[in-house]
């Protein structure tokens, strides 16, 4: 449940971005005013399992892993183990750099991952800016036990999903 809201807080600090109106300087008030309309960042329309396969991500993370159906909002996909004490939630989105740098600020360099990369240790989600105008996000929930790993195998995993996705 915190992973679907952290999920969930990324997306809406993601659509707060804003773009102003046309209209440029001019001498009379009506024209001086600017419209500010709200953009979303669309998740991307792809098939996220291009990028990872449940048996890729199986390898990696030591447990058999098995994909839910993709999240109704786009490339977003859950996998989980058969206990559910692991859970991988992945999702591309439309980013840049800024947008990584407004919604991860406070968190851990990640470095030698895309452009950009951050990681939130509390809620173990690791954010690249691929460079290529997509943001990744890889949320990793683990046991208690094995949870000192969890950016070892985000990392890994990402590792995964960029050389097929750049």
């Amino acid at each position: 449940m915190k992973k679907a809201a952290a999920l969930l807080l990324c997306a809406v600090l993601l659509t707060g971005a804003v773009s102003c109106g046309p209209g440029g300087p001019s001498s009379s008030p009506e024209s001086q005013q600017t419209t500010v309309t709200p953009t979303t960042v669309n998740l991307i329309d792809a098939d996220i399992t291009a990028y990872l396969t449940a048996a890729e991500a199986s390898e990696v993370l030591g447990v058999t892993m098995t994909a839910d159906a993709p999240l109704e909002y786009g490339t977003q996909l859950r996998m989980s183990d058969e206990r559910g004490a692991v859970t991988l939630d992945l999702a591309l989105r439309e980013g840049t750099e800024e947008d990584l740098l407004a919604i991860a600020a406070g968190w851990e360099d990640a470095p030698n991952l895309g452009r950009t990369a951050r990681w939130d240790p509390e809620g173990g989600e690791l954010l690249i800016d691929c460079g290529d105008g997509h943001l990744l996000s890889i949320v990793l929930t683990l046991p208690d036990t094995q949870a000192k790993n969890a950016l070892v195998y985000s990392r890994e995993l990402a590792d995964k999903i960029l050389s097929r996705l750049l």
